[in-house]
């Protein structure tokens, strides 16, 4: 039995120590996964930045973008050099290198991939231009207002400094830890290309690429070891860490160890015990058992046991001797009889033998019982688990320490007290008493359960119930309880995070299809679903910034909760998209709430813009219905509404737009009404169609549109720009542009918007375009806003005379304006 107990113990903690193995290579090749995604998105944040710099200065000369690369690199070491390759095959490097004749640039993985991906991208391992390092590049393509290809920057890497961040991990961390690439290449880990291991690694690499994401048990070397690896985002690469699984040996050992020595000591205790027990029980029992039989030996007369001194049986010794001298006083009669001494003396051993059976069996029974009680008292009071022993009543016999580290109590508080009374509360109070009714019947209970305190908070726990059976009879049982607060608390918060959206804490697209199958049942019809769209997104985002955009999706959601608070789900499934699952509400009671909805989501405004919200509903009422019928009729009607909504929804916006423009500029509703006066007077004189005149109309009012996302700060600054604020008015072009491309009234004036600042030189911007390659519209509006801006007042300057306001412009003629388009304006005006 002491032999079992002691291999089972070494068995479990030998799983115990593989079990930890294996979780600290998940862990370390997390760890690693995490320092390095993190030391790439720091570098990919530098070629971001290059990117955007450039791409804001497209008229920037060589010397500006070569010393901001130079400023770049010597604030990122890391990088051995930084480059900009145009789309004509020039390059600008940081380092000095210059290509060498022939040699094209825009062919080289880096440039052809990044242009491909029309995003940030990072190359596989190859080896540089110059030939001298292994290097990884990351390039960014840069492109034009109306994304034509530009150039690409890039930077390159030495993955030596990536080698020096791994071995610095691998000593520290774990055994083994390496990256290798899709085309099953080891990048880095020096021990993996030795040549007699080269054919096992080769192995592993390509089991790496083939699950992708996992944790395994390989042999390496000759030594197990759990192998843990996953791929690199953004990277074609795969990174693995090794942890020996005898890692934790040496403390399965040590541990072996002290059981064992814990196990010597109890037999060197009951050894004692047994000892004890012969000196003092069996041996002076033997020798009054060998001087009764002297007795029946020899002649009755006069025949007595000698006492001995401080025995245990010396009460039975003066027994035997009163025995003795009844029979020595009968003597002479029984000899009268053979028959009756011959019975008397059968009967006097059967006595004897009988009396020393029973105290043979009684010491036998008494070692084995002090055996087993000491084997079981190492284990409970050794368990790190909380443990409690009761009796077959169910009362509490004893504890262990990590039961008042659990519970609280201290066992003087609890002795005698029915355990289930001590640790179960409300619905589990029954449950607790049907394991320990199962206990008592023995049977072994396991379940996930929950137990209380001393202070009545509930315990997330794993109980273990054993019976305690002895000579077949069940005298009661042990209470295990393993603490799993920690594991439940982390299974709920990833529950939560895969059934929710992060932006507006609604269920997500996933836990709404699952509660489309729960609930389409009979009990919940009617079941009424709406569909929800929010209007203008897009305009919102362009105007605005995506961030105004996430606060119209908060605002949406708030208005969605709180109007339909009494009961279902609500969800969101798509970008805009949300949807509200109703059961057991009708299709009357449905439109009433959202009635009530259309008229809280009418109040959401976002920087002075109204926003519109379109609803569809459709209610299940028969069992025999589809969902997904159900949901598209939902969402038919949605668009309907969206559809006949759409005109007046884009005409409330533009007039809210036009509005909050006015209101956040110093451009007033009567400069609108000149410039729109003397544009459309000189579109007639230069005999323009309606229809381009119809587009001085809307550029008079909306030119400027694109300001609406520039900061108030920049816009009514009554002082001079500084450079940066410069740069961010001079965006207003490109913002405007892009509401008008999300706007079908304002599509035929978006080139007119975007290209409104271009001067005839082409000194102008955004894009830089000179002479006829400005639409004419904006080369009119251009002249006629730059008049009527002169002759007004603005936060930074007084108004020029009129006369002073035509010198500019007759001197402005044939570089920054049309020189066939002023002297028209002047005659107009004149």
């Amino acid at each position: 039995m002491l032999l079992l107990v002691i291999y089972l113990q070494h068995v479990s903690s030998l799983i115990i120590a593989r079990q930890n193995a294996r979780e600290l290579a998940e862990l370390s090749a997390e760890l690693l996964w995490h320092e390095i995604e993190h030391w790439l998105e720091r570098f990919v944040a530098v070629i971001e930045g290059a990117a955007s710099f450039i791409e804001r200065r497209p008229r920037a000369g060589e010397e500006e973008f070569l010393s901001y690369l130079k400023d770049t690199l010597e604030t990122n070491a890391n990088f051995l050099t930084l480059y900009y390759t145009t789309a004509d095959n020039s390059m600008i490097n940081a380092s000095g290198w210059t290509p060498p004749p022939g040699f094209d640039l825009t062919k080289r993985p880096w440039y052809t991939a990044a242009v491909g991906k029309r995003g940030v991208i990072i190359t596989e391992v190859f080896l540089n231009a110059s030939g001298d390092h292994q290097i990884v590049t990351i390039a960014a393509p840069i492109f034009d207002a109306v994304g034509n290809v530009l150039g690409v920057v890039g930077g390159d890497l030495s993955i030596k400094q990536l080698g020096e961040m791994l071995s610095i991990f691998h000593h520290s961390e774990c055994e083994l830890s390496f990256i290798v690439d899709e085309n099953r290449r080891f990048i880095l880990d020096i021990e993996a290309t030795a040549s007699e291991r080269e054919k096992e690694f080769e192995a592993l690499a390509a089991e790496i690429v083939s699950l992708g994401r996992g944790t395994v048990l390989k042999n390496i070397g000759g030594e197990d070891v759990y192998l843990a690896f996953r791929p690199l985002e953004k990277t074609k690469w795969y990174v693995a860490t090794a942890v020996l699984t005898q890692r934790f040996a040496p403390a399965v050992q040590q541990l072996t160890g002290i059981f064992l020595f814990a196990m010597l000591l109890t037999g060197v205790a009951v050894f004692f015990f047994g000892y004890m027990q012969y000196r003092e029980v069996l041996h002076p029992l033997f020798a009054l058992e060998r001087a009764v039989a002297g007795v029946m030996t020899t002649e009755l007369s006069d025949q007595q046991i000698p006492p001995s001194p401080r025995s245990y049986y010396e009460g039975l010794v003066h027994c035997i001797n009163a025995l003795l001298r009844r029979v020595e006083v009968h003597a002479v009669r029984l000899q009268e009889s053979q028959e009756e001494q011959l019975m008397l003396n059968e009967e006097l051993i059967a006595v004897n033998d009988e009396l020393n059976m029973s105290l043979r069996q009684e010491a036998v029974a008494l070692n084995a019982s002090t055996l087993e009680r000491t084997q079981w008292q190492a284990l409970f009071y050794n368990t790190p688990d909380a443990a409690a022993r009761f009796d077959a009543n169910g009362n509490v016999v004893d504890i262990n320490a990590g039961f008042g580290e659990l519970f609280g109590y201290e066992l003087g508080e609890i002795e005698g007290v029915n355990l289930d009374d001590v640790v179960a509360r409300g619905g589990h109070t029954h449950e607790a008493e049907q394991f320990t009714e199962k206990e008592l019947s023995g049977q072994s209970v396991i379940a996930e359960t929950v137990r209380y305190n001393y202070r009545g908070e509930g315990i997330d726990v794993e109980f273990r119930g054993i019976p305690v059976v002895m000579d077949g009879e069940v005298r009661g049982g042990f209470a295990i309880y393993t603490d799993i607060r920690a594991r439940k608390q982390a299974e709920q918060t990833l529950r939560y995070l895969s059934e929710h959206d992060q932006l507006t804490g609604l269920c997500n697209r996933r836990r709404f299809e699952l509660d489309v199958q729960q609930l389409d049942t009979v009990d919940n019809l009617p079941l009424t679903i709406i569909m929800v769209d929010a209007d203008g997104l897009k305009l919102v985002n362009d105007a605005f910034g995506h961030q105004a955009g996430d606060e119209l999706l908060k605002h949406i959601a708030t208005c969605l909760t709180t109007t339909f608070s009494e009961g279902g789900t609500i969800s969101r499934i798509g970008g805009d998209e949300f949807v509200l699952l109703m059961p057991g509400v009708d299709e009357m009671r449905a439109a009433d709430m959202l009635k009530k909805a259309e008229a809280v989501c009418e109040s959401i405004y976002i920087s002075g813009v109204p926003i519109s919200v379109s609803f569809g509903m459709a209610t299940k009422t028969l069992a025999s219905e589809s969902m997904q019928t159900i949901l598209k009729q939902a969402e038919d009607r949605m668009y309907g509404h969206k559809l006949v909504e759409s005109r007046s929804v884009r005409g409330s916006m533009l007039a809210s737009l036009r509005t909050a423009l006015e209101e956040r500029t110093h451009e007033t509703k009567k400069h609108s009404e000149r410039l729109l006066a003397t544009s459309v007077a000189l579109g007639h004189k230069l005999g323009l169609s309606e229809g381009k005149i119809d587009e001085l109309r809307i550029l008079s009012s909306l030119h400027d549109i694109g300001k609406i996302g520039i900061p108030d700060r920049i816009l009514n600054k009554p002082g001079s720009l500084t450079p940066e604020e410069w740069e961010i008015m001079k965006r207003h072009p490109e913002i405007g542009y892009r509401i008008a491309n999300s706007t079908h009234d304002l599509f035929s004036v978006k080139e007119g918007i975007l290209y409104h600042h271009e001067r005839w030189d082409g000194k102008g911007y955004p894009i830089g375009l000179k002479g006829n390659e400005i639409p004419l519209t904006a080369r009119i509006i251009a002249v006629a806003d730059a008049y009527d801006a002169m002759i007004s007042d603005r936060p930074y300057r007084q108004a020029l005379s009129r006369e002073q306001a035509v010198a500019e412009l007759e001197a402005g003629a044939g570089t920054q304006f049309d020189p066939s388009i002023v002297p028209l304006f002047l005659e107009v005006i004149a």
